[in-house]
């Protein structure tokens, strides 16, 4: 039984598919830190969370997105223009690395910035300058 070829509009999803879920990554971290400042007034434990599992399942599906590309499998044309299709394969695999570094960016604040930033004093000793009100 032969593959069938998946409908246009499929194939362009799966060759976009990168940076697809590189947008949806980026609005989903400014929609739930928006509304964690709002409603608390700092972005906490919850948000941070849900930003680094977002950030994971993001970087699983645009890699595998990504290496399915690369490998061929994905999408598949019923066409006979072989260069052609490696070509959008390799682009389309290349913009999924892209979108990878990308969502992985995005996502490492909320992994590497601590929850209780350290203070002036407590990263340079207490020589803080004085302030407005202590001259």
């Amino acid at each position: 039984m032969a593959r069938r070829s998946l409908p246009t509009l499929a194939k362009w999803a799966v060759l976009l598919g990168g940076p697809l879920i590189w947008s949806a990554h980026l609005g989903f971290v400014y929609a739930v830190a928006t509304v964690a400042i709002t409603l608390t007034g700092e972005a906490g434990l919850v948000s941070r969370v849900l930003i680094g599992l977002a950030t994971l399942v993001c970087l699983a599906a645009t890699a595998w997105i990504g290496w399915s590309l690369w490998a061929g499998r994905l999408p598949r044309w019923e066409t006979p223009q072989r260069d052609l299709i490696g070509l959008w394969r390799k682009a389309g695999a290349l913009l999924c690395l892209l979108s990878f570094l990308a969502v992985l960016w995005q996502g490492l604040p909320a992994i590497l910035i601590p929850q209780q930033p350290a203070s002036h004093d407590d990263l340079f000793g207490g020589t803080a300058p004085p302030g407005p009100r202590s001259r």
